[in-house]
């Protein structure tokens, strides 16, 4: 998330092109850094764990991104993600916030195996084929397991691409299916104004976050116009799907908002496309850790494995070190996610907390400060002092939730 764009004073009215490939797809991966573990909750309901309704925001704000950003990229030098954390902190954060980026990382993919566990059973149990809690993680887990093994980011790429337009789907009939009932019932439920006061907090943090911490970041290049859009339809998405629901559903809204569909049919197809969606992003969350840890394990290993990179168009990795390590970290997840699925809170917790403090908040404030000692414009000033206000509100709003969702 902390990954930087460019909010230039002087900008023009021309269309902007990356010249970085790996630049635009490492924006598109870290979206999920910031964004999901402030958006995703879990929490304890009858004995089990489920997924707030904001889950649904966060794959919008993914998604817009990736198709943005994917119109826009060219082919060029590679950006290793484990750089960025160079390249932005030097050498005083590095190590603190690659564990912090592992552990969010580890509790984002947890999340997303515990919701493909939940939604495949409400799904098999309306078609009266239920299954044991067991065979459906290990069907999860078959279907996931080609997707972590992916070694080139263009196929993450592409990949991410197909669940954009599946995820599409999904909120088309969501937003149908809530705008309908508005407009046979009207609107007479006056929801808690804290709904859209977070959701705006949030939302807004999520693309705020991606700025410049460092004027002299190599591979920088000027596409504010394209971010300014970017937040813009963020920000209308999930204050649009926000109100509709809440006052289409009112009080009845389920944790999981698209279980409120209700056309049984159409619930249904929601869910099978929102599950194809989170399998073409599980392997886009898991990339960064995996990175993270080859490059500490083995700086030689990762360095042929860059050069096969360019030499090997094979999809899936074949080395041994990487399917040993991509392997064990795909176990851990599983493990926790079947038998201590409270555990992956607290990852997430600390990740998302302390992960986003290290990582951001607090370049962001020395960047800011110093504004003092250079030629800066108010408008520049004022966004990074509104950035910073989003950021601890985002902090503060994710880890109360998160420490509520384990009491």
């Amino acid at each position: 998330m902390w990954i930087l764009s460019l909010w230039i004073k002087n900008q023009k009215p021309i269309l902007f092109k990356m010249k970085d490939k790996h630049f635009s797809i490492l924006l598109n991966q870290q979206l999920g850094l910031v964004q999901l573990p402030f958006l995703l909750q879990l929490t304890k309901q009858d004995g089990q764990v489920q997924f707030q309704q904001q889950y649904q925001y966060s794959f919008a704000l993914q998604s817009i991104f990736i198709y943005i950003y994917d119109l826009i990229h060219s082919q060029s030098k590679k950006l290793l993600f484990g750089d960025i954390v160079e390249l932005t902190l030097k050498w005083v954060w590095p190590q603190i916030t690659n564990i912090m980026i592992i552990l969010s990382q580890i509790g984002v993919c947890c999340a997303y195996l515990i919701f493909l566990y939940q939604s495949t059973d409400v799904v098999l149990n309306q078609i009266n084929i239920p299954l044991s809690k067991f065979t459906i993680f290990s069907l999860t887990l078959i279907l996931i397991i080609p997707l972590s093994l992916i070694r080139k980011m263009k196929y993450f790429h592409q990949v991410s691409k197909v669940g954009f337009y599946v995820n599409l789907l999904t909120f088309i009939i969501i937003f149908i299916d809530c705008l309908t009932i508005v407009y046979h019932e009207g609107i007479s439920y006056g929801p808690n104004t804290f709904s859209f006061i977070g959701i705006a907090c949030l939302t807004l943090q999520c693309n705020l976050t991606i700025l410049p911490i460092r004027n002299d970041m190599i591979n920088k290049q000027p596409f504010q116009r394209y971010q300014e859009l970017s937040l813009y339809i963020c920000f209308l998405i999930a204050i649009l799907i926000t109100t509709f629901a809440i006052w289409g559903y009112k009080d009845n809204l389920n944790q999981i908002i698209i279980f409120n569909i209700q056309n049984l049919y159409l619930r249904s197809i929601t869910m099978i496309a929102y599950g194809i969606c989170i399998l073409m992003t599980y392997a886009l969350q898991l990339f960064p850790a995996v990175q993270i840890i080859e490059q500490h394990i083995s700086q030689l290993a990762y360095q042929k494995f860059d050069q096969a990179e360019d030499e090997n168009e094979s999809v899936f990795v074949l080395d041994k070190s990487s399917l040993i390590i991509r392997g064990l970290l795909m176990l851990t997840i599983y493990i926790i996610s079947y038998k201590i699925p409270d555990l992956s809170q607290f990852i997430n917790l600390i990740g998302s907390f302390f992960g986003s403090f290290c990582q951001f908040l607090i370049p962001l404030l020395a960047h800011w400060i110093c504004f003092k000692n250079q030629e800066a414009s108010l408008r520049l000033k004022l966004e990074y002092f509104v950035m910073s206000i989003f950021t601890v509100l985002a902090i503060v709003f994710g880890s109360y939730e998160s420490i509520k969702g384990l009491i």
